[in-house]
């Protein structure tokens, strides 16, 4: 378990800074939407096993209005979580990559791309669907304006 904000992995930091960014709580699908990072466990495992108990973050469970589904966890950051989060993009302007971060980095960038990845493939699929459905309004206009065709000579008879 990370005792320090020195040991916290980039995934951790990606989460305090998407929080720093925000302008309201946040919930895991929010935060996984904006850092790449899958799944929401791996983010609950974060903020559960480090940011929370490093009072890095807070964490709110709201009540479930009728029904059974339980709303997602709200997370925010704490006055410390402020701090360190700035602190982040201050070090990010400050210095570049160096060697070190490139391993980190990497797996940073390859969780954003498979994340992208599945943005697209869930788009093709759309797209796809969307094609089929097209196809078939056209072949239903065809369709019609045969009738009607065949309507209006019959009509004009």
């Amino acid at each position: 378990m990370a005792q320090s904000v020195a040991d916290l992995d980039w995934k951790s930091r990606e989460i305090l800074e998407v929080l720093f960014e925000a302008t309201e709580e946040l919930t895991t699908s929010e935060i996984r939407d904006s850092t790449g990072i899958e799944p929401n466990r791996v983010i609950l495992y974060r903020i559960e096993n480090y940011l929370e108990p490093m009072e890095l973050v807070e964490t709110r469970q709201p009540t479930a209005e009728g029904g059974t589904v339980v709303p997602g966890k709200r997370i925010q950051l704490t006055e410390e979580g402020e701090r360190v989060a700035a602190g982040f993009q201050d070090d990010d302007e400050d210095e570049g990559l160096s060697i070190a971060d490139l391993p980190e980095r990497i797996e940073q960038l390859s969780s954003l791309v498979e994340s992208l990845q599945d943005d697209i493939d869930r788009i093709d699929r759309r797209l796809d669907h969307r094609e089929e459905v097209d196809n078939e309004v056209a072949d239903s206009l065809e369709t019609m304006d045969g009738r009607i065709s065949t309507l209006e000579s019959d009509h004009s008879e």
